[in-house]
């Protein structure tokens, strides 16, 4: 024990009347250098408390004397007490002698179809009740240190498996996040043939290049599988493809599918894309400020001039993914040139913003810092 949260003064050999100051004092702090308790405190000592006037007993005694005013009270608590470890008390713990072991759960960061997690140095005899995303599910072993979990296909946020230890009266929570549950998704986007501008909609007559757009590409060629339906009325045949990328030119306005069936880390996975071709998109999405902090506004307008809200047909809506391709925030039925977007909050990096207009879709990037 020290006298004050600086300086060298360590309290040894104490007697009674000199200890009783002390620990009203507001002045007694603990965490010699060295030891475990003054590194869990982040190298700080740690103030130690006590009730003015002293009393004898329990933390939960002393609030009950404080808060009921019964000096003589002789039934338990009113209060129960806090049970829970935190770094401070396995500080303490340590210093003390004993041996702490790190409780954790290992496992792969990616679930395909299924995984199995583990519960590392749990003590023994505890009870455990395992609990999961929306994402997954329990397939075998609740209630047991080892536990196999499923992909259920659902739409989730974030991903995790979370494990609840109780033991020796007390419960505690240690979680595992997951990266990816199920193959990335792919997007499919339109650029120009030098893969420099992209295109929210195609012009017919003009050659663009088609590309499958994933965090983790893979380098064989031969994992992208496309097949383009053009519309009845073209002259261009349907096409097979490969590659994560192909230069492609339409000859009918219409609507054109691009079918992907594409390889990941989880085996084989197919999308579709209709995207529209005409004689160049009277179309314009702007998004502003971008980069964005807190909030940003995607609006949509005609390259004309003329007002959105002029046209006989203005609803128009739009989707937010980020490079996970987890679907952020939507929104439909939007009857005004704008809407603003809180990107309080999100994680630094790329997202896109997907917009959609009557057969036209248009995608633009966003980062938020």
């Amino acid at each position: 024990m020290y006298q004050g949260a600086t300086g060298n003064t360590c309290l040894t050999d104490l007697n009674l009347s000199q200890r009783a100051a002390l620990v009203i004092s507001g002045n007694l702090f603990a965490g010699k250098p060295g030891s475990h308790l003054l590194a869990a405190n982040g190298g700080t000592r740690v103030k130690m408390y006590a009730p003015n006037p002293w009393r004898p007993g329990s933390s939960v005694s002393h609030w009950d004397w404080s808060v009921t005013y019964f000096p003589n009270f002789m039934r338990h608590a009113y209060a129960s007490p806090l049970h829970t470890f935190n770094t401070r008390k396995i500080g303490i713990m340590r210093d003390m002698g004993w041996e702490t072991c790190d409780i954790t759960i290992s496992g792969p960061s990616t679930v395909c179809q299924q995984a199995t997690y583990q519960i590392e140095n749990l003590t023994e005899g505890a009870q455990i009740n395992w609990t999961t995303s929306n994402s997954l599910s329990i397939s075998n072993g609740q209630g047991t240190p080892q536990v196999t979990v499923s992909n259920t296909g659902a739409f989730s946020i974030s991903h995790f498996v979370k494990a609840t230890i109780t033991a020796c009266g007390s419960s505690y929570e240690i979680c595992k996040n997951i990266s990816r549950v199920g193959n990335e998704s792919a997007l499919i986007l339109l650029y120009d043939a030098d893969g420099i501008n992209s295109y929210h909609a195609g012009t017919i007559l003009t050659r663009h290049l088609i590309k499958a757009h994933l965090n983790n590409p893979s380098p064989d060629p031969n994992h992208y599988r496309w097949t383009i339906i053009a519309p009845p009325k073209s002259n261009i045949p349907n096409k097979l493809a490969s590659g994560q990328s192909f230069s492609y030119a339409t000859d009918y306005v219409g609507n054109y599918t691009f079918r992907l069936t594409y390889f990941a880390e989880c085996g084989w996975s197919t999308i579709t894309r209709d995207i529209y071709f005409g004689f160049g998109s009277l179309m314009q999405v702007k998004i502003l400020p971008n980069p964005a902090s807190n909030e940003t506004s995607v609006s949509l307008n005609l390259n004309s001039g003329e007002d959105l809200n002029s046209m006989s047909s203005q609803i128009w809506e739009f989707e937010v993914h980020d490079q996970n391709q987890r679907l952020i925030t939507h929104q439909r039925n939007i009857k005004s040139n704008s809407h603003t977007i809180n990107t309080a909050g999100w994680q630094k990096g790329l997202y896109i913003v997907t917009v959609k207009y009557n057969n036209e879709t248009f995608s633009e990037k966003l980062v938020v810092k």
